[in-house]
């Protein structure tokens, strides 16, 4: 059950692309959501992705508690095919390794391209999240590239590290034609306990994109030491790194329900002393901060008129 969930958060929130949109300044707002479907690159078959938008209107809204949506951003979350709650056909591979950075530009790509969104994002405001997994697939995405001999090593001296070592470190070679591709429209990144242990300070040469970092130094399920505090030692230029103490792995879900609780308490239980509301709280104010001062204030019209141009045009698929 902690492996499934776990997966779960991974696919569904650990690789977000944050795009900027012009001030929607309504004293009312909600997060309006919308779906997209285009082509895995790998295989040419369809995929999701969820967009979630501020929204002045109730057609199509959701609440959304604790995560980073805010009046002036579109957050989309992408759904990997083999690596996700329901499928976890490529996990251990290098089709995943390689695919899931090439999935999120095809998402980028559909982003600017939607009839519904691509009015009101920039192709020069495209920053991504990356939270566990997803960390890693934001880094290729900015310039690393992963050295697999550093994941042999790793799972020499750590081979209980079931989850990074569940192939003993040794990938499987199902598509020998991938190779990691950067994306220029990437112009920032907020990693949160990021799987990073792949890359040395030389395959970080190239990531020249502001980063803001977030690890718990009590990290159980990916090594603190050998991820983000090495990450923090190794990126060309040095993130702003927001240590939290005592915080664990699971910190960054938002904050659990009674409900959840009782049914997932191993990740819906912090340490004595860490306040995951708390957290979450400051997480948002300081990302806002950070993708704003990383991609510039946004220039164009409210995304209210995107509730507008909804109303109007074709329903959701």
């Amino acid at each position: 059950m902690v492996r499934l969930c776990a997966v779960l958060l991974i696919c569904l929130f650990s690789s977000l692309i944050s795009v900027q949109a012009a001030p929607a300044p309504h004293p009312h707002w909600s997060v309006g959501f919308h779906e997209m479907s285009f082509l895995d690159p790998l295989d040419l078959k369809p995929m999701r992705a969820i967009a979630f938008y501020p929204s002045t209107g109730i057609e199509h809204s959701s609440k959304v508690e604790g995560y980073l949506i805010e009046a002036t951003k579109v957050v989309v979350a992408v759904i990997h095919p083999g690596d996700n709650y329901k499928d976890h056909s490529r996990l251990g591979t290098l089709s995943n390794l390689y695919g899931r950075p090439l999935q999120i530009s095809e998402a980028i790509t559909a982003t600017l391209g939607d009839p519904m969104l691509s009015p009101f994002v920039n192709a020069e405001q495209v920053g991504v999240i990356g939270y566990s997994a997803g960390g890693e697939t934001a880094l290729i995405l900015s310039g690393a590239t992963p050295d697999l001999d550093r994941l042999r090593r790793y799972c020499q001296e750590r081979p209980d590290d079931y989850d990074a070592c569940n192939t003993q470190g040794e990938l499987i070679v199902d598509r020998d034609d991938l190779q990691p591709v950067a994306d220029p429209r990437v112009h920032a990144l907020l990693l949160m306990a990021p799987l990073s242990l792949k890359f040395g300070r030389h395959t970080l040469a190239d990531v020249h994109v502001p980063v803001l970092l977030y690890s718990g130094d009590g990290d159980k399920l990916v090594a603190f030491d050998k991820n983000a505090a090495a990450l923090a030692r190794k990126l060309p230029t040095a993130p702003d790194f927001k240590l939290l103490a005592g915080a664990g792995h699971f910190v960054f879900m938002a904050p659990c329900t009674e409900e959840q609780q009782a049914a997932m308490p191993a990740l819906c239980t912090d340490a004595d002393g860490v306040d995951r509301k708390d957290i979450h709280r400051n997480m948002i104010s300081e990302a806002g901060r950070f993708f704003s001062d990383a991609l510039g204030k946004p220039n164009r019209a409210g995304l209210q008129t995107a509730d507008q141009s909804l109303l109007q045009g074709p329903a959701l698929q």
